[in-house]
Parts: C-alpha cells; sequence; structure tokens
C-alpha cells in the first residue's frame, strides 16, 4: 500500500497509509500450498483433466445435434431445455463438483426465463465461465477473447461450434461486428448472452473500468442487463495461480437493468456498474478463509498410500 509523509508540529516526519489507495480484496493471488494441501489440489485437478479428455470427445459426437435446435424451437422448447444447452450446463456442474467447489446461488428470481439478457458478470477468476454456465438460470452463450481459439484449441473451437462468440480485441471493427452477429442472435432466437463488461479478468479482485462494446450489445438489440456478482472466486484461483482451490463460490444474480431510450452507453455503463458495486459491497457473505485443510488432505494421502500397498501386495 502507498504511503504518505506528514510532517508533525516537532519538524519531525511520519508515515501514514494512504486513504485513498485502493485495498485489494481477498487473499493474494501468490499462495503457499503445504506438500499435504498440494496433493489433494493436484489429485483433484487430474480427475478434472481426465474428464475433459473423455468428455470433450463426446460433445464433438453431439455437435450434429445443433440444426436442430431451430425445429425444437418451433415445438415450444425453451433454449435451457434444448439437448446442447442441457448438455454444456451438466457438464460444467459435474466438472466443479469434481474441483469440489460448491456454488451457492442468490437472486435466481431475477433472471426471467421468457426474455433475451445480456448477463454482465464481475470476472476475477479463471472460473468463472465454468461457474456462470453451472449455476445460471438460463441458457447463455458466452462472449471469449478470439486468441483462445488458438491457445487452448482442445476446447474453444468447440465452444465456437457451440454458438459462443469469439472477438477480436485488438482489432476494434472486428469486435464491434461480432457484438453485431451476437445482438443479432440475440433478437433472431431470444438467446442469452453473458459477458465481462471489464473485457478481462480483475487481478485484485475489484470492479476494473468498464469497455463500451457490452453496452453497444445491449443498446444495438433492446435487450435488458442482468449484473452477476460473485464472491471467492477470486480467492479459489485468481489469475497468475497455476491450480485452484475448493470452497465455496457465491453467484448473486441482481435486479435486472432494461435500458430506455434516454440511456446512452456511458449512462447504461453506469448504472450497471453502480450495480455490481453495491452488490458486492453489500450483505457480504461469510465465507471461510481456508478451503483446504491439513486433515483433508491427510485422508486424501492415508487413502492413496493404502492403494498402494494393496496394488503391492496383489499385482507387483
Amino acid at each position: 500500500m502507498a504511503t504518505l509523509r506528514q510532517r508533525k508540529n516537532d519538524g519531525s516526519e511520519e508515515l501514514i497509509k494512504n486513504p485513498a489507495e485502493p485495498q485489494k480484496i481477498g487473499r493474494s493471488s501468490k499462495k503457499f500450498f503445504h506438500p499435504l494441501i498440494l496433493f489433494p489440489v493436484l489429485f483433484r485437478l487430474l480427475i478434472a483433466i481426465i474428464f475433459m479428455v473423455f468428455t470433450l470427445p463426446l460433445l464433438w459426437i453431439l455437435l450434429p445435434l445443433r440444426p436442430l435446435h431451430p425445429l425444437l424451437r418451433k415445438l415450444g422448447i425453451q433454449n435451457s431445455k434444448l439437448p446442447l444447452d442441457l448438455v454444456q450446463k451438466y457438464w460444467a456442474v459435474i466438472l466443479t463438483k469434481i474441483l469440489e467447489i460448491k456454488i451457492v446461488i442468490e437472486g435466481k428470481e431475477n433472471v426471467p426465463s421468457d426474455q433475451a439478457l445480456v448477463l454482465m458478470y464481475s470476472h476475477a477468476s479463471n472460473l468463472d465461465a465454468f461457474l456462470l454456465m453451472a449455476s445460471s438460470p438460463v441458457a447463455v452463450k458466452f462472449v471469449f477473447k478470439k486468441s483462445l481459439l488458438f491457445s487452448a484449441p482442445f476446447l474453444f473451437p468447440l465452444a465456437w461450434l457451440y454458438g459462443h462468440i469469439p472477438i477480436d480485441r485488438k482489432n476494434r471493427e472486428s469486435a464491434i461486428n461480432s457484438l453485431i452477429k451476437a445482438g443479432k442472435m440475440i433478437a433472431k432466437y431470444k438467446r442469452s448472452v453473458c459477458i465481462a463488461p471489464e473485457g478481462t479478468r480483475s487481478t485484485t479482485g475489484k470492479l476494473q473500468e468498464f469497455k463500451k462494446g457490452p453496452f453497444h450489445l445491449s443498446k444495438g438489440s433492446d435487450v435488458s442487463i442482468v449484473p452477476v456478482v460473485l464472491f471467492n472466486n477470486f480467492q479459489l484461483w485468481p489469475p497468475g495461480q497455476f491450480l485452484p482451490y475448493c470452497g465455496e463460490v457465491r453467484v448473486r444474480f441482481l435486479p435486472i437493468i432494461a435500458p430506455t431510450k434516454e440511456d446512452t452507453v456511458d449512462t447504461l455503463s453506469e448504472k450497471v456498474k453502480e450495480s455490481m458495486q453495491k452488490g458486492l459491497e453489500e450483505n457480504i457473505p461469510e465465507i471461510s478463509e481456508t478451503p483446504e485443510t491439513i486433515f483433508n488432505a491427510t485422508l486424501f494421502l492415508c487413502f492413496f498410500i493404502a492403494i498402494w500397498f494393496v496394488i503391492r501386495a496383489y499385482f507387483l
């Protein structure tokens, strides 16, 4: 934290904390993993990787079902009940359970299921997309940066084929065209889109400055916004940390904000940021700061030592 020098009456100086300096919330992203704690963390990550290796080919196999979605909509099936949307949701639910992340949802009544929406969320963790996919009451399509198509080719090309929307943040014209495309999808299919108004993950856990693109999307398609704030996501897996902790995450859906004719992109952005800031500061849930325990880790270790002795006794 920055400090200021304050001169006393006797001519000496003292250091005081700068009250204007923004405070970081949560714990530092540079965490120390005790060896016993590291073991279950690595084990869960291994199981998650195995799960993804075996299920991603299945998601590719199911891809031909997507052309059936327009027909199913005409038959009265809601977007959240369409085959591929259900598959994505429960895939994310299982993945978060493997990582032992408990999701507590608040404000589901603020998310109407009979209209298209733009969900705007506080982005502070690698977990956010999975948490929202697993917890959202409505099926959503995510907006993600285009570079992920190449940096994670095992996952994000599939996400694109499933209808999620890549944008080139380095090319403003291309990004605007992608958001226009998203607006047309919202209008035509009454789809809901999920986007981080900050544009990228926060490195402090606090809200950053908002980009204008998401609000052009809302205004251009005349779609209401549901602000979403997450608690403890930053503490479990902040940017710069290789492995996630297990624990509880609170996902809070805030009251809907409908753009008016008088709203500009800037005023709409201010409304949403004020709502999200208020949502993060009011009724802060009490969540344990130590999701991993030495006792829990020791149980994992004892379990695998026992398995090793069984394998050694009968197979080696």
